[in-house]
């Protein structure tokens, strides 16, 4: 079966994982061949220059302004998570900005929710995926002026579905997601077990 996915979508599947080679091949070329041969090449150029314009477009979403005296904020977690991404090599085009941006929002929320009940989750043997042991510890609850909430299965199961609809956005299939995309599945797969527990002992 031979799949036609466009420039963006090669250059996110396959960008990194390409090598180009530049040959000019003047060996066999016949004087009545050679206005073909060079519309060939032509055609050749051309689509290396849009692979690479593509690639220089390849983006991610911008940071949040982070006010320095605040240490337990929702924005703050989501800089780490998009700093995580960077540094695992993982990015974006414009055509799935939107999508990675829901994705990243929607880790940042389930993270933030899960954090202040981390020790109980952990007892049941739900612990968080390797990936983001680091993200832990920015919800501290004996910060908030608030009343304290306790976790409740029907919160947590609505992170659950919002996890697993992100998990189907097509750009998390290329190689340069799979670590990113792995740590997700294992996210969703560790709350939902919780959620089983928070139903059964209702």
């Amino acid at each position: 079966m031979i799949l036609s996915v466009g420039i963006n979508e090669t250059v996110n599947l396959y960008g990194r994982y390409v090598r180009f080679n530049l040959v000019e091949n003047s060996d066999g070329v016949k004087s009545d061949d050679r206005q073909n041969s060079e519309s060939s090449q032509g055609k050749a150029q051309s689509a290396f220059d849009d692979l690479m314009m593509a690639h220089r477009k390849m983006i991610l979403t911008k940071p949040y302004s982070e006010d320095t005296k605040i240490s337990n904020n929702t924005r703050v977690l989501f800089n780490k998570i998009l700093c995580m991404i960077q540094k695992a090599g993982s990015s974006l085009t414009h055509s799935s900005l939107e999508s990675g941006t829901t994705l990243i929002h929607t880790l940042t929320d389930c993270l933030w929710y899960i954090d202040p009940f981390s020790h109980r989750m952990e007892e049941r043997h739900c612990n968080l995926p390797l990936i983001f042991e680091h993200l832990a510890g920015f919800n501290n609850q004996a910060r908030h002026k608030h009343k304290k909430e306790d976790i409740r299965y029907p919160a947590l199961q609505s992170h659950v579905a919002k996890l697993e609809l992100a998990l189907e956005s097509t750009f998390l299939n290329g190689p340069l997601w799979y670590s990113i995309k792995k740590a997700l599945c294992e996210l969703s797969e560790m709350c939902n077990k919780y959620c089983i527990y928070l139903k059964d002992d209702a």
